[in-house]
């Protein structure tokens, strides 16, 4: 079956991005297999988003699927601040507010608004300081080891989600080992789709409006609203 690439990204960048988030700082604990050695990794790369200023980070992502054996790569941005985020790339926009989603198609002309619920696993995949401050409770996560690339070392840390209903199966993080930026994650869903994202460059203290989280329908005023 062939699949549209636009609907594909647009319908599984906004869960894959998020998953940037995933680290440190968690307050309530879940007896679990963890594993220790990755706990100060995690910590590290919390604190490097620890912020209350705004931030932008460039991205290059790809999309694999091995069921229907569909392959792209791109590019994109995203700003955020605490909780909430706007996310950009060729096919559409997210905004999220941090109750409120909009994601924007304008090849459609469509914008999709929701609300996630923290008690959804999957969706909880899309609100970052859910996942920032209490990844004990949702996932095992295992030290991997370091690994080169050049003269740069990076940590490689597995989670996987202790609620095996969900959709994905494994995430995959690295982070720089001397400075514990992330460099890169990759999160395996179980119906065979493959993301894969690799920061670029990260600028922080970004000046934005008071506005900036939210969709805004003066702007595009042919877009049909949807809620989902």
């Amino acid at each position: 079956m062939h699949i549209n690439p636009g609907k594909m990204k647009l319908l599984y960048f906004h869960i894959a991005f998020f998953i940037l988030f995933i680290s440190a700082s968690g307050q309530k604990e879940v007896i679990v297999l963890q594993d220790p050695l990755a706990e100060p990794i995690l910590d590290q790369l919390a604190s490097v988003f620890s912020t209350k200023s705004a931030f932008h980070i460039e991205f290059r992502y790809q999309i694999e699927s091995t069921a229907d054996d569909y392959k792209v790569e791109d590019y994109g941005s995203v700003i955020i601040k605490e909780n909430n985020y706007k996310l950009k790339t060729d096919e559409g926009e997210i905004f999220f507010n941090g109750t409120t989603m909009w994601t924007y198609n304008p090849a459609v002309e469509e914008v999709y608004v929701s609300t996630p619920d923290p008690d959804n696993m999957d969706q909880l995949l899309v609100v970052p300081y859910l996942l920032l401050t209490r990844y004990k409770e949702y996932f095992k996560y295992k030290y991997k080891g370091e690994s080169k690339s050049g003269s740069e070392i990076f940590n490689e840390i597995d989670l996987y989600p202790i609620n095996l209903e969900c959709s994905y199966s494994i995430l995959r993080i690295h982070t720089d080992k001397s400075t514990g930026r992330l460099d890169s994650f990759t999160l395996q869903q179980k119906n065979g789709v493959l993301f894969k994202i690799y920061i670029t460059e990260m600028i922080p203290d970004v000046k934005i409006s008071s506005d900036t989280f939210e969709w805004k329908q003066e702007l595009n005023p042919d877009a049909l609203i949807i809620e989902l």
